[in-house]
């Protein structure tokens, strides 16, 4: 059985799984933002969701939310977007699978995930 099958029990216990069943329903937009990296403009189609998430890694982590980006672009592998490098740099750091992702003591130490 599915999660979404379970809807009336999660509505009835007001569970995170229900609170983002309800999110994914509204659905948040995602926005183009425009970054500077190095000496040229990109920009980047995240959700707001994405947009947080970063943000609240990058304070984690001790870093400023655009040295967290360019630390991901640098290491993304040439063929993906960077906009793809950041959603699964966010999941994977979410669910652990990131290793002390470029803190302010430059630790090398890093995934081998896709966004590499």
């Amino acid at each position: 059985m599915n999660v979404l099958s379970k809807r009336t029990t999660l509505t009835q216990v007001d569970s995170p799984i229900e609170s983002a069943i309800q999110t994914v329903e509204g659905g948040s937009e995602a926005r183009i933002r425009v970054l500077q990296l190095a000496h040229r403009r990109t920009s980047v189609r995240l959700e707001d969701e994405f947009q947080q998430a970063l943000e609240w890694i990058a304070k984690k982590e001790g870093l400023k939310y655009m040295e967290l980006v360019r630390e991901i672009s640098r290491v993304k592998k040439p063929e993906l977007s960077l906009t793809r490098a950041l959603r699964v740099f966010t999941v994977e750091y979410l669910l652990g699978k990131v290793s002390q992702p470029h803190r302010r003591s430059r630790s090398r130490k890093t995934s081998s995930g896709p966004y590499l």
